[in-house]
């Protein structure tokens, strides 16, 4: 029932960014970043080439983020918007 979607959505966060992913494919609604698409590109470049890209999409970069990144860093449900 929609009751127990719900409430799962407020329970596991997992369920929540899959709910939101199938429904918004990776792109934010409110400053338009593809991150599906960042993810994709920044995956299988070397830490250098990350941390050029990561910087010209805003964001904050730290070493785990070039060392050992993951899809769920590059896309939030309420992400903060890219650094101007």
């Amino acid at each position: 029932s929609a009751c127990e979607e719900k409430d799962r959505v407020r329970r596991d966060n997992a369920f929540a960014r899959k709910l939101l992913f199938s429904r918004e494919k990776g792109v934010c609604q409110i400053c338009g970043l593809d991150a599906h698409a960042l993810w994709e590109r920044v995956a299988n470049m070397s830490p250098p080439e990350r941390h050029q890209e990561l910087l010209r999409a805003g964001f904050t970069i730290s070493k785990r983020l070039l060392d050992h990144p993951n899809e769920g860093m590059m896309w939030q449900g309420g992400h903060p918007p890219p650094r101007s």
